[in-house]
């Protein structure tokens, strides 16, 4: 699936297929990605970041509902299947966003029909994301009702341990 979402954005980007299909198979054969992959399969969704990032860019570039739509499921696919994955793709919403506003700081009349889109794809993300997150929430506080927080927590579990033991 990486592979897909790393060529549908190269294809993006570049107009041309072939360098959409090298950029997908050199994003999915290198040594890194399949050695990982044979341990763990964080990487295997990552497409779901390559295909954020392509429908964030339609969306601050192109009129329409469909991308900003497709970038909020997108962002809580990511969001969902890695978390740090969706870290980095929050981070990455956020210097887009202001990189567009700079950039069309003297089209007004654009600014504000990309406001409305770029509030829809939250909107998607949030509802998509919010009963997850309740879940772990709740999660969390049964199965640890005196950590009040992860940090904090993991803090206070090094703190009460002898030295070697974590």
């Amino acid at each position: 699936f990486t592979a897909f979402g790393v060529f549908m954005l190269v294809r993006y980007l570049t107009r041309s297929n072939l360098l959409a299909l090298v950029a997908g198979l050199l994003m999915t054969h290198t040594p890194y990605y399949t050695g990982l992959n044979a341990l763990n399969t964080d990487l295997l969704g990552f497409g779901f970041a390559a295909l954020f990032i392509l429908y964030l860019l339609r969306t601050t570039r192109e009129e329409g509902w469909r991308p900003p739509l497709l970038a909020g499921v997108m962002l809580a696919l990511t969001s969902m299947e890695n978390m740090e994955h969706g870290l980095f793709m929050y981070v990455f919403l956020a210097f887009h966003l202001v990189y567009t506003g700079v950039s069309l700081r003297r089209e007004r009349q654009r600014i504000k029909p990309l406001i409305k889109r770029v509030a829809a794809l939250v909107v998607v993300f949030a509802v998509l994301v919010a009963p997850f997150a309740a879940i772990v929430s709740l999660h969390m506080h049964e199965h640890h009702p005196h950590r009040p927080g992860l940090l904090k927590g993991e803090l206070a579990v090094a703190r009460d341990c002898e030295p070697g033991q974590m």
